[in-house]
């Protein structure tokens, strides 16, 4: 019954409605799979103790075989996870560091062999009559023009075309130089890119002619585009969170599903404030009561039969009905922030007057501690000048004080034994 009882198997609908017999011989299979679990640990641990020893640790163990055995710390649920998650990070990062390595050879590669290229092209221009003219761009300077595209960013085409025609002055025209731009490149604006402004991209079918300082160029402005993305998109949404908090906290509610005003409830700072729910449970508190009244007196009494028919209702909602319910996730949320923000603002009061009101006494305690310390005799001579002082004597009795008490006044004998 504790299990069925728990809060985790709220909705597992397949284990409520296992019998009590089927639900004791899975806990039994799982507590000896966890048995088998931890001698594993177990066993791993003392290889790996044993290992980090020196020889001559292992042979005083070897020798002390009457000795107890140390017990073993085995790691907890939550330093497991965090030992696996750091396993497979530092998986992925040595895949991921040979997988750079490999494109820093292969780029290598390219880069030789394109020099390569360049060079026997330098050697055919040189053979060419620099007086001839081109009535389009010969293919051998298309990789030059495309590299030009490929890194000019949000240039104009008219501007591009001036700065290649000035490397083959009276050779080609602008217009030739322009209509080839216009067949191996578009100027687009990729969202997924980062970009913030129309850019030049080579097509697919000319990225070939594209060399490799070009494409390291290219990932380098990528990255920071992305990042310069990532950082607006942050500080937007920490402006946007913080001018909603200060809107809910003015008006005292936020916006509902159809974008009016509602309200908050009344809240008391003085407990914390109730957690925030999801879609699904806004949807079961609003028509559970719904769902009572549609059956009979015995069935309501049922919560298995009324959390069924609840989860079929939530599935059975469209993409639109449930966005609802998902705004009014997100005024809970809100309101839930709200009523945060009040609870913290009056425990950081309540703080400060605690810290504030023993202040006074640590400065009288300050003074005590400032003002020098005082001899007992002293004391005593003060005290005694102070009872003197205090004590009211007859002039008759002025002059007679007993020896053995000087600190009390001497009565004179008529009224001691004058009765």
């Amino acid at each position: 019954m504790a299990i069925r009882r728990h809060p985790n198997f709220r909705f597992d609908y397949y284990l409520r409605s296992l019998p009590v017999d089927a639900i004791g011989r899975r806990c039994e299979q799982l507590m000896r799979a966890a048995e088998r679990e931890i001698e594993a640990m177990e066993k791993k641990v003392k290889e790996e103790s044993v290992s980090s020893n020196n020889e001559e640790e292992k042979k005083e163990a070897g020798a002390e075989d009457s000795s107890p055995l140390v017990p073993i710390k085995l790691p907890r649920f939550k330093e497991i996870r965090a030992m696996k998650r750091k396993e497979a990070e530092q998986v992925v990062a040595e895949e991921r560091k040979q997988l750079e390595e490999k494109v820093d050879l292969i780029e290598a590669q390219m880069e030789s062999i394109q020099k390569r290229l360049k060079e026997l092209q330098q050697y055919a221009k040189e053979n060419v009559r620099k007086t001839e003219k081109y009535t389009e761009v010969p293919e051998e300077l298309l990789p030059e023009l495309a590299n030009l595209v490929a890194r000019a960013g949000n240039s104009s085409k008219d501007t591009l075309a001036s700065q290649f025609a000035d490397r083959y002055p009276g050779q080609m025209t602008k217009k030739i130089i322009c209509a080839k731009i216009e067949e191996i490149a578009r100027k687009e604006k990729r969202s997924e890119e980062g970009d913030t402004k129309m850019v030049w991209y080579v097509l697919p079918d000319y990225m070939n002619l594209l060399d490799v300082e070009t494409f390291r160029l290219l990932r380098k402005a990528k990255e920071e585009r992305l990042k310069k993305e990532e950082d607006r998109k942050s500080k937007s949404t920490s402006k946007k969170k913080h001018d909603d908090e200060a809107n809910d906290d003015k008006v005292g509610g936020a916006p509902g599903p159809d974008g009016n005003i509602v309200e908050f409830p009344q809240y008391d700072d003085s407990e914390p404030p109730r957690d925030c729910k999801k879609a699904f449970t806004l949807f079961c508190n609003g028509t559970r009561r719904e769902v009572k009244q549609s059956l009979d007196t015995a069935s309501r009494k049922d919560k298995n039969k009324v959390n069924g028919i609840l989860k079929e209702r939530w599935f059975a909602l469209s993409a639109e009905e449930k966005t609802v319910w998902k705004k009014w996730q997100q005024w809970d949320e809100r309101r839930y922030q709200h009523q945060l923000r009040l609870f913290e603002r009056k425990k950081k009061k309540k703080k400060q007057k605690r810290v504030g009101s023993p202040q006074k006494d640590v400065s009288s305690s300050k003074m005590d501690v400032d003002t020098p310390p005082v001899s007992p005799h002293k004391h005593t001579v003060e005290s005694a000048t102070k009872s003197e002082s205090s004590i009211s004597i007859p002039k008759k009795a002025k002059r007679s004080f007993d020896a053995a008490s000087p600190m009390i006044p001497c009565i004179p004998k008529k009224r001691r034994f004058g009765s």
